[in-house]
């Protein structure tokens, strides 16, 4: 399944309903709330807080250590690259690998001189410049199930100078992780924009294989099927 966002940085009343409504049935039916969810992809208010650099760090040092699934772990997997035992990669200088931070200088670099602003960046081989991977074969390769749902992300300056991401999943549960996803997704995509001094451009995510779930763990689909209803789907 493949669907965009046109502006991923606007948000409405009715996006806020939406929010509201959805956060209401997690909390009834005990799934992750859209702000949970999103935390995964782009924890907003530590950002808010301490700024880019400050993000890194204390991302690092208090909230993984309370991240207990490979699930939760989407965020330190774009901003470090660990071996097989868990220990972060460094670079010559001696800093951790922080692919998030490298594709945000990169793409920094391109808009300050302007040179590159309509070429699109590929899924890489060998070079990760634009591109960030979440499925780590060190880590994930022996995972049948429980493994990272997000498996790559693919940032290009289009025509216009707007920045644009592309998500792809392996699989993708759409009642219960989408609309975080796409909230943390949102806020990650405004990160790099930010930081990188480039517009906003649309958001693509493509699910190898979509799931829109008739029912949650512990309940018989009634929950499920009056919020879909609610919601005019």
């Amino acid at each position: 399944m493949v669907y965009s966002v046109s502006n991923p940085a606007a948000k409405t009343a009715g996006d806020e309903a939406l929010y509201a409504a959805f956060d209401a049935f997690a909390a009834n039916t005990g799934i992750g709330t859209t702000t949970t969810v999103a935390n995964t992809i782009f924890p907003l208010e530590v950002y808010r807080k301490f700024g880019r650099g400050g993000l890194y760090e204390r991302y690092d040092a208090e909230i993984l250590p309370m991240v207990r699934t490979q699930w939760g772990t989407y965020f330190d997997r774009m901003i470090r690259r660990r071996d097989f035992k868990g220990k972060p990669l460094l670079m010559k200088t001696g800093e951790p690998v922080n692919p998030l931070d490298i594709v945000v200088e990169k793409l920094a670099r391109r808009a300050a001189t302007a040179r590159g602003a309509k070429n699109h960046y590929e899924i890489p081989i060998t070079d990760e410049a634009f591109e960030i991977s979440t499925y780590l074969p060190e880590r994930d390769c022996k995972l049948s199930r429980g493994g990272p749902c997000l498996s790559h992300l693919s940032f290009k300056v289009d025509h216009a100078g707007a920045l644009r991401l592309t998500a792809i999943y392996r699989s993708h549960y759409y009642v219960e992780r989408a609309l975080g996803n796409l909230l943390g997704l949102a806020r990650l995509q405004a990160f790099v924009a930010v930081e990188a001094g480039l517009d906003i451009g649309p958001l693509t995510c493509i699910a190898l294989r979509a799931h829109l779930e008739p029912n949650l763990q512990g309940e018989d689909g009634g929950a499920v099927s009056a919020f879909l209803k609610a919601q005019g789907v």
